[in-house]
């Protein structure tokens, strides 16, 4: 651009928004308290991933000092308030709907997976909440955990809804005519990734502000979050069975998200529903250790198998893609693990034949959702690895270790 143009194609454009986080300025959500707030603090089980409750004890606790409440998903399943919903689902192979179970948004009668609350505790100030917590008795029958993707499918039962701890098995492409093609390869070579966990790690933990205004019958919700205008539909509609006009969502600055404050928590939820059964406002930030039993992790395990004629051109790819989902199905967690990779695996080449198998497999380690570009590692690791073949050899080689 000639020097002195200061507008147009190529021009230098001034960021507006960083004075104000270079200078301490920035307004998030942990910074807005509301007249007369209470904490909460949500009750975990480190050490379970898998259990019955049995019964929950709450009556010492409920006496210790300043605090308000002590909720448990009993309650909330009272007032029929409902949980995250599974937003995005695929269709299942044989046409069949995939299974959806319910997601309480405290546990009820059984915990499914690390990091799912079991009760919280709502009081004066988050150290009289945090103490309060201590005293809450659990009786548990501990479970079976379901911990490796390879052999979670007819392993222990984690729902009622699933034998099988599938939730869905989705297929893209031709399955005969991709098995003919490979049939006939002149040579068929195989690769196995496995994409470790991931644990987003935002510099702002995820925090919630609620708050009820009885003049007006309606709700305001601060939160860390990446799309309000969705958290509204979802907790309005299918939550709270309240009209959207009756719940306003704020998103103030956010210390990052890379696609893990999209979606809906219980936190928020449980934080809204509760503020109105106390009359006062509540408040709730995460502690950044639980923030790690409770932010959304990817891991996947992906086969790929790669035909190629006499000349050792590529021509034929079947990828199979069991899939971690965690212990209730999230809001995208349907499709964003199936069409990402079943488009990716294929795009940079004309193949005659593909073909894209997924399954959705219920574990009972921590949440899994998107982060980042969705579930893209499995499909760019295997391009990079086959153009890394020896010539002449139709072997992988030169892979770094995963």
């Amino acid at each position: 651009m000639p020097e002195g143009i200061a507008e147009g194609i190529g021009a230098s454009v001034r960021r507006k928004e960083d004075k104000k986080f270079t200078t301490g300025k920035g307004r998030y959500t942990d910074d807005i308290n509301r007249p007369g707030q209470l904490h909460a603090f949500f009750h975990t089980l480190r050490c379970r991933a898998h259990a019955k409750i049995k019964n929950i004890d709450i009556t010492k606790a409920l006496k210790s000092d300043g605090v308000a409440a002590i909720y448990t998903g009993e309650d909330i399943a009272a007032d029929g308030v409902g949980g995250p919903i599974c937003g995005w689902t695929p269709t299942n192979r044989d046409g069949s709907a995939p299974k959806e179970p319910p997601h309480p948004l405290l546990a009820n009668g059984k915990v499914r997976y690390v990091g799912d609350h079991i009760a919280v505790v709502i009081a004066e100030s988050m150290e009289q909440a945090k103490s309060a917590a201590e005293q809450v008795k659990i009786d548990l029958e501990t479970l079976a955990p379901v911990v490796d993707l390879s052999t979670a499918i007819g392993n222990t039962q984690i729902h009622d809804e699933m034998d099988d701890n599938v939730y869905f098995d989705w297929e893209l492409g031709d399955e005969k005519a991709t098995a003919d093609a490979l049939g006939s390869a002149a040579k068929v070579i195989e690769l196995t990734v496995t994409n470790n966990r991931v644990i987003p790690n935002a510099m702002e933990p995820r925090a919630a502000v609620a708050e009820y205004d009885e003049t007006s019958e309606s709700y305001t919700l601060y939160t860390s979050s990446q799309n309000p205008h969705l958290t509204r539909l979802v907790m309005a509609a299918f939550m709270m069975q309240i009209p959207e006009s009756k719940l306003h969502v704020v998103a103030p600055d956010v210390g990052g998200g890379f696609g893990s404050k999209i979606y809906i928590y219980p936190e928020e939820a449980v934080c809204t529903w509760a503020t109105k059964k106390l009359r006062r406002p509540i408040k709730w930030t995460a502690d950044p250790k639980k923030g790690f039993l409770g932010m959304r992790l990817v891991e996947t395990t992906q086969k790929v198998k790669l035909g190629v004629d006499q000349n050792k051109k590529k021509k034929w790819v079947c990828g199979r893609h069991p899939r971690e989902i965690w212990g209730i199905c999230s809001l995208f967690d349907g499709k964003t693990p199936n069409l990402p990779p079943g488009t990716l695996f294929v795009w940079l080449l004309d193949f005659p034949n593909n073909l894209h198998k997924c399954k959705g497999v219920c574990k009972t380690h921590g949440q899994v959702e998107g982060y980042r570009v969705r579930d893209g590692r499995g499909p760019t690791f295997f391009w990079n690895a086959q153009w890394t073949m020896r010539p002449g050899k139709l072997e992988w080689t030169r892979i770094p270790p995963v």
